[in-house]
């Protein structure tokens, strides 16, 4: 991943790079999106997701493939190790996913329908500017549309809380706010 941020083309005179990449310690992989959720039912929701999640086993799971989202989100697809049952929307990962968005859904305020767009994903980079950004997200995601990165155990699903404009260079900061033991 680092040499796709590497081959970042450069920005002539002082303009802003078209492309603000995701600091890695604010990595992660999106199962689930809440929307706005108030703060007074976060240990709620953390209790629901431990009731949800506790016995779903441990996955096996490997980044593969890329895209972008809306035009100015470039992201590294998650998927589980055998891709037939992912594809086929059997897979325990996407099993996980519904999990998830179903122990979520009840404290969301933000009134926002459920997403039609279901993918575990990593997000690496975010347009600045749209116009500016389209080639080199595109091509950002061509070519790591055949990356396959190899298979690691994930044992937890970790809450998060998502602030944007609150991170470097007004990103998005993204805290951890609870661990959930896959335990099944």
């Amino acid at each position: 991943m680092h040499s796709v941020e590497a081959a970042a083309p450069q920005t002539p005179g002082n303009r802003r790079p078209a492309l603000r990449w995701v600091p890695e310690e604010q990595r992660h992989i999106t199962l689930a999106f809440y929307g706005e959720v108030p703060d007074g039912v976060v240990e709620d929701l953390s209790t629901t997701l431990e009731q949800q999640l506790g016995a779903v086993a441990p996955l096996s799971l490997r980044l593969r493939g890329a895209g972008v989202f809306s035009g100015q989100v470039l992201w590294a697809g998650v998927q589980t190790e055998h891709i037939s049952s992912h594809s086929s929307g059997t897979s325990p990962l996407t099993a996980l996913m519904r999990l998830c968005e179903q122990a979520g859904s009840q404290y969301s305020t933000s009134g926002a329908p459920a997403r039609e767009r279901r993918r575990a994903h990593v997000t690496l980079a975010r347009a600045r500017d749209r116009r500016r950004a389209a080639e080199q997200l595109q091509a950002r995601a061509a070519a790591l549309s055949i990356y396959e990165g190899p298979s690691w155990r994930a044992d937890q699903a970790h809450l998060m809380l998502s602030e944007l404009g609150a991170g470097t260079s007004g990103g998005p900061q993204h805290t951890l706010l609870d661990r959930v033991q896959l335990r099944g």
